[in-house]
């Protein structure tokens, strides 16, 4: 699913992959999965929700993401973070 959001991406089908980002962060919800879940998935949600004009979802996405902590600032920060170190 991340795979099929990542290539709907870089085609610039942002609405096929908002959704498979989507199913994504879903299926790291699930107990069965045994993985922590996946912040960054239901965030690229939002970004490309907001590409494919739908800001309805994108904002439910956004603060979905937000509530784990994961905003644009904390993104950039991380990275500055790493280029730092």
């Amino acid at each position: 699913v991340q795979k099929d959001a990542s290539n709907y991406y870089f085609l610039r089908n942002f609405d096929k992959s908002a959704e498979n980002f989507e199913k994504a962060y879903e299926v790291s919800l699930m107990p069965a999965a045994g993985v922590s879940v996946d912040t960054l998935s239901i965030y690229n949600a939002g970004f490309t929700s907001y590409f494919s004009g739908n800001f309805e979802r994108s904002v439910k996405d956004l603060l979905i993401a937000e509530s784990y902590g994961l905003t644009y600032e904390n993104i950039l920060k991380r990275v500055e973070d790493t280029e730092n170190t």
